[in-house]
């Protein structure tokens, strides 16, 4: 009865502690993850556009990225800088509407890491960090 008593027991904390570490390296590793800043400009429900973001986000985590989400009105003052990020990712999701946020535009210009603009309206700072001549098509003029 003994023997059976202490296997079970062996047996129960074997589990628990494989459990514990599995726990323990999955968190580490969520906690070591390239930290990337999304910043966007609107969730833009009016053209049914809201679940763009939310892609963009999962697009994101599922390349390994921790992903912090903040809309550019909510954006403070080195935010990009304090948050220690890899990234930062400008979504333009509604490019119909004018948001600005010069806090913003002043930390992604310093910012030294990798900057990816998704959408259009791309400021001037932003085109001259990108070379070539820049020419803006429209839907017409693709056909």
């Amino acid at each position: 009865m003994k023997n059976k008593l202490l296997v079970v027991l062996t047996v129960f904390i074997g589990l628990f502690a494989f459990s514990s570490e599995k726990t323990s390296m999955a968190s580490t590793a969520v906690q070591d993850a390239p930290k990337v800043l999304l910043v966007y400009d609107s969730c833009n429900a009016r053209e049914n556009k809201e679940k763009d973001v939310d892609t963009l986000v999962r697009i994101l985590m599922s390349m390994g990225r921790q992903v912090t989400l903040v809309s550019m009105n909510d954006y403070q003052a080195g935010q990009l800088e304090k948050g220690k990020y890899e990234a930062v990712v400008t979504m333009i999701n509604w490019p119909s509407m004018d948001f600005e946020n010069a806090a913003f535009e002043k930390d992604r210009q310093n910012f030294k890491g990798k900057k990816l603009h998704v959408g259009s309206n791309l400021t001037k700072s932003e085109q001259q960090e990108i070379p070539g001549q820049w020419v803006t098509l429209n839907e017409q003029s693709l056909l």
